[in-house]
Parts: C-alpha cells; sequence; structure tokens
C-alpha cells in the first residue's frame, strides 16, 4: 500500500511546520509550499492526494487558486481560514 501523499498550502511557515510534523509522526508524505502559485503543478507532480489549503494568503487565496487552476476536488471547511481538499480526479 501507497502512503498517502499531502500538499500543504499557507503562507505561514509556522502553521505549515507544525502540520507537517503532526502529518509525518502520523506516517504520511508531506509537501510544503507557502504559496498556491504551483498548486497544479505539485499536485501532478507528487501525486498528491490531499491538499491541505490556507483561503487567506497574499497575492493569491486558496479559492482564487482553486478556479484559476481547475482544480476538481471536494472542499471541506473547518474555519474560517482553512480548506481540506480531497481530489476526485486524476489528471
Amino acid at each position: 500500500m501507497n502512503t498517502p501523499h499531502i500538499l500543504v498550502v499557507d503562507d505561514e511557515k509556522e502553521i505549515t511546520d507544525l502540520i507537517e510534523i503532526y502529518l509525518t509522526q502520523e506516517g504520511y508524505q508531506v509537501e510544503k509550499r507557502y504559496n498556491a502559485f504551483t498548486l497544479m503543478n505539485d499536485i501532478l507532480e507528487y501525486h498528491i492526494d490531499l491538499v491541505i489549503l490556507d483561503i487567506m494568503m497574499p497575492e493569491i487565496d486558496g479559492i482564487h487558486a482553486l478556479f484559476v487552476k481547475n482544480i476538481m476536488c471536494l472542499l471541506l471547511l473547518f474555519q474560517p481560514k482553512l480548506l481540506i481538499l480531497i481530489k476526485l480526479k486524476d489528471y
């Protein structure tokens, strides 16, 4: 069985580092990004299974990145600032 691969996208380094520590301790592979500009490329290149995406980021926010990159996913809103995305379609 392959280890699930998670992409964490947040402009606050401390948050991404904390999420990475927790997820790697649970056995997941984790990639971190500090902006959403490369979201689609990262999903394809690293065969991402799940994206944890900050909604409020400078330059391009999480919601806008989804529409610009045409990412098909299920959005789970946990707090006013955090989205968890589950990819529904392979690209």
